[in-house]
């Protein structure tokens, strides 16, 4: 039974994967997605974020959504997160497990509230770099905090 996943793209997109089986073919799927080499992220302890571990090097571009969620499961703003990042849940004895339900749906959640906050960002541009990384922290916050996504709206 193939493990579920989600890919999470710079342009705050979300896609669900269906990861192979067997360990080897999990990462060599996982490389395909990110591309180059793999760093692993634990900012949740169900879920391992597995990163471009070149990327900024590579000049990839900022993933503010990943952020935004990473920096709300660990409580604190965190460094820059960039390129393609695929979420899954922790290693397993046989590969990666599912991501878990709730992790998902806060993630496609921080993802349409980053969406939405960007968009309105046309409009009415933030009063500063500061009070933009407060908005998107707080909606992330909100999210991950919420027992439910639908209490987060």
């Amino acid at each position: 039974m193939a493990t579920t996943a989600l890919l999470i793209n710079p342009n705050h997109r979300t896609a669900g994967l269906q990861l192979p089986d067997k360990a080897d073919d999990q990462v060599r799927m996982l490389r395909e997605k990110i591309g180059g080499t793999l760093d692993q992220g634990i900012y949740h302890r169900r879920a391992v974020l597995h990163i471009a571990g070149n990327g900024r090097s590579e000049g990839l571009p900022a993933n503010l959504v990943v952020w935004a969620l990473a920096s709300a499961w660990r409580g604190i703003p965190l460094y820059p997160i960039v390129g393609p990042v695929v979420i899954t849940g922790p290693d397993g004895p046989d590969g990666y497990l599912d991501i878990d339900e709730d992790l998902r749906a806060q993630a496609e959640g921080v993802a349409r509230a980053v969406q939405q906050t960007t968009s309105a960002w046309r409009q009415q541009r933030p009063q500063s770099e500061e009070a933009a990384v407060e908005a998107i922290l707080a909606c992330a916050q909100r999210i991950v905090s919420a027992p439910t996504c639908q209490d987060a709206r």
